[in-house]
């Protein structure tokens, strides 16, 4: 039992340095692995970076055009709204008169006897 466990264990020994040795190696390109996406990762944030500056570019134009435009907007839509008004006012009046046609009318018709 002992030499067998003896064996055992020098093999295990022997397996223990194989393992070592594969241990390494993977920490080896691990590390190399790592290393290079370290460099990946610099080239990324670069990207990114280049990403972030462009479309801050492109949103600040997009926002100064849309700033434009929607001021612009507003005052052709103030504008329209002002001639609305006016529109409602000479409706308003229209209207109104209406109304009083309609008085007329209705006293008129009531008159004549139309209404019972």
């Amino acid at each position: 039992m002992t030499e067998d466990l003896a064996y055992i264990v020098y093999n295990m020994t022997e397996v223990t340095e194989d393992l070592a040795y594969i241990v390494y190696n993977m920490s080896e390109d691990l590390a190399y692995i790592v290393y290079n996406m370290t460099e990946v990762t610099e080239d990324l944030a670069y990207i990114v970076y280049n990403m972030s500056e462009d479309l801050a570019y492109i949103v600040y134009n997009m926002s100064e055009d849309l700033a434009y435009i929607v001021y612009n907007m507003s005052e052709d839509l103030a504008y329209i709204v002002y001639n609305m008004s006016e529109v409602t006012e000479d409706l308003a009046y229209i209207v109104y008169n209406m109304s009083e046609v309609t008085e007329d009318l209705a006293y008129s018709v009531s008159v004549s006897g139309a209404v019972h």
